[in-house]
């Protein structure tokens, strides 16, 4: 019985890391990440790269088994190992998809907080542990909200769910300064996985999240060949799997440099700096003792 509560049926998610070669993942390199082992009471997923006076940091959603919700958290990563994850940012609600970003010399993040039905830009008083909310951009029930600048232009792509309690719909909208939603593509390769990759040549890539078959299946990249306040038009180039269950010949299945327990079953975050590129894993089985306490709880206490 013991052993049937601690290998729980449910998906948890890993992250990984590896130093940026010339070639990127949207380039096709397959070399290997490195698992970053998670922690009794926290998995973690959505990984996001920050760079600050010369130094690497890495946010995450820090998901705390314990009260059963996602804080903020965040590691130093030097010479490639990950130091130890504090907690950033937390609220009364879940909070997940950390999207950290500079503009005009202030670093700002735009946490995923669909559980609150609101959206808001946070500003940081002092790096990395201190955040305060300075504008509510939305009352809705919001996803993965994601800035794009270009020529100067600062505008949000997110995915909206019009039904807070049936979030299947993956759209891609664009969150305009009166906070209105004007949706630009709905489909199950929309949702965003990541910030938008501006390449030498002006080139735009971006990381989106593929949920045909499952949530957080697996990623696309994405080249964006058209944008202006009409018109998105972009176009699916490379498919990136955790493992070969609905991947074809072309597409990239992942590379870890260690096993886990489990076998992966999704991938839906991608980001890079000029240093380390991120990516996180999900698997289902985790074991824990909240894993334990909340089986014992369910079963015996029926709660």
């Amino acid at each position: 019985m013991l052993y049937d509560a601690l290998n729980v049926n449910c998906n948890e998610w890993i992250i990984a890391i590896r130093k940026t070669g010339k070639e990127k993942l949207y380039d096709g390199n397959n070399s290997e990440f490195h698992l970053i082992k998670n922690s009794i009471r926290y998995w973690r997923a959505d990984p996001f790269l920050f760079k600050h006076n010369g130094k690497n940091y890495l946010f995450a959603e820090m998901f705390d088994r314990k009260k059963k919700k996602g804080v903020i958290g965040v590691a130093c990563v030097h010479n490639g190992k990950v130091g130890k994850f504090k907690v950033a940012l937390e609220e009364n609600f879940h909070l997940s998809y950390p999207c950290i970003f500079e503009h005009k010399k202030s670093i700002y993040m735009i946490p995923e907080s669909s559980d609150s039905q609101e959206l808001w830009l946070y500003t940081c008083d002092k790096f990395p542990y201190k955040w305060k909310k300075i504008k509510k951009i939305s009352n809705d029930c919001v996803a993965d909200a994601t800035p794009f600048f270009v020529d100067n232009t600062y505008t949000l792509l997110a995915t909206k769910f019009n039904n807070p309690n049936n979030r299947q719909n993956d759209n891609l909208s664009i969150i305009n300064k009166d906070t209105h939603f004007n949706i630009i593509m709905n489909n199950l390769l929309a949702r965003p996985a990541g910030h938008i990759i501006k390449l030498e040549n002006n080139k735009l890539i971006r990381p989106s999240q593929n949920n045909t078959h499952t949530y957080g299946g697996n990623l696309v990249f994405n080249e964006i060949q058209q944008y202006d306040k009409e018109t998105f038009l972009e176009h699916p180039f490379l498919q990136i799997y955790s493992d070969k269950t609905f991947a074809d010949e072309n597409d990239i299945i992942i590379q870890c440099s260690k096993k886990h327990y489990w076998n992966y079953k999704g991938i839906h975050t991608y980001n890079l700096n000029e240093d380390y590129e991120v990516i996180d894993l999900k698997y289902s089985g985790g074991k824990s003792i909240y894993s334990l306490l909340s089986f014992l709880k369910r079963k015996y206490l029926h709660i």
